[in-house]
C-alpha cells in the first residue's frame, strides 16, 4: 500500500529527522449524542397504579375503623316543674298611687299603638311612568 492513498486515520506517524519526537494527535471523531424519546405511557400508568391503590387502601381503612354502632336507651330524666302560689298577697308597692298610674299609661300605650293605621299612603315611593318605548303595537 502506498502512504499516500492510505486513510488518515491508519497513517503510521513516523517520527522527524532532526531527532526529536512529536507525537502525533489524531482527532477523535466522537457520534453525537440521539437521547431516545422516553414514552410518556409509563409515568401515566405508574401514576394510575397508585391512584387506584391509594382508593382502595381508603376504602379499606375506613371499613375498617367505622365503630360498631349499638343503640342505647336512656332512660328519661324527671325534671322539676317550678310551682306557681295563685293568691299571693301583693306588696306595698303594687298598691301604691305611682304605680297605678303607671299601669294605666302603659295600658293607654299599648291601646294607641293597637288602633294605629300603619298604612299611610303619604309614605308611599312615587310611581314612576317613564316612557321606555316597551309598548307592544
Amino acid at each position: 500500500m502506498d502512504p499516500e492513498t492510505q486513510p488518515q486515520s491508519t497513517a503510521i506517524a513516523t517520527p522527524p529527522q532532526d531527532g526529536a519526537f512529536q507525537p502525533v494527535i489524531e482527532p477523535s471523531v466522537e457520534k453525537p449524542y440521539t437521547e431516545k424519546p422516553k414514552s410518556k405511557l409509563v409515568p401515566i400508568l405508574l401514576g394510575i397504579g397508585i391512584i387506584l391503590l391509594g382508593g382502595i387502601y381508603g376504602l379499606l381503612s375506613a371499613q375498617m375503623q367505622k365503630p360498631k354502632t349499638t343503640q342505647v336507651t336512656t332512660e328519661p330524666t324527671p325534671t322539676v316543674e317550678p310551682t306557681i302560689l295563685i293568691g299571693q298577697p301583693l306588696s306595698s308597692i303594687a298598691s301604691s298611687s305611682a304605680f297605678t298610674t303607671l299601669e294605666t299609661s302603659i295600658a293607654s300605650l299599648s291601646a294607641s299603638i293597637n288602633a294605629l293605621n300603619v298604612s299611610d299612603t303619604t309614605i308611599n315611593p312615587p310611581t314612576l311612568d317613564l316612557p321606555l318605548g316597551l309598548e307592544v303595537k
